[in-house]
C-alpha cells in the first residue's frame, strides 16, 4: 500500500490550526473521553490552553455522564 506523504510542520501556527480543526470533533462529541484528555494535554503543552482548562468545557463535562446514562437506560429496559 503506498504511503501518503504530508509536508512537515514548519511552524507552531500551522500545527495549532490543524489541531483547532480537530477540535471540531471534540466539540461535536465525536471524540472519546481519553481522546479529549490527550487533546487537552497537547493544547496545554503548546500553550493554547491553561493548565486544567479544556477545549470545550461543556463537551468534556458531558462525556463524564455518558456511561452512567447508558447504565440507567440498560437497567430501565430490563425492568430494574
Amino acid at each position: 500500500m503506498p504511503s501518503t506523504k504530508f509536508p512537515r510542520y514548519k511552524n507552531k501556527t500551522d500545527l495549532c490550526n490543524d489541531l483547532a480543526d480537530l477540535g471540531w470533533d471534540y466539540t461535536a462529541g465525536r471524540m472519546s473521553r481519553s481522546g479529549m484528555e490527550i487533546y487537552d494535554m497537547i493544547m496545554t503543552k503548546l500553550g493554547v490552553l491553561e493548565d486544567g482548562e479544556h477545549w470545550n468545557e461543556d463537551c468534556y463535562s458531558r462525556s463524564r455522564m455518558r456511561p452512567l446514562g447508558l447504565i440507567r437506560i440498560f437497567n430501565f429496559n430490563l425492568g430494574g
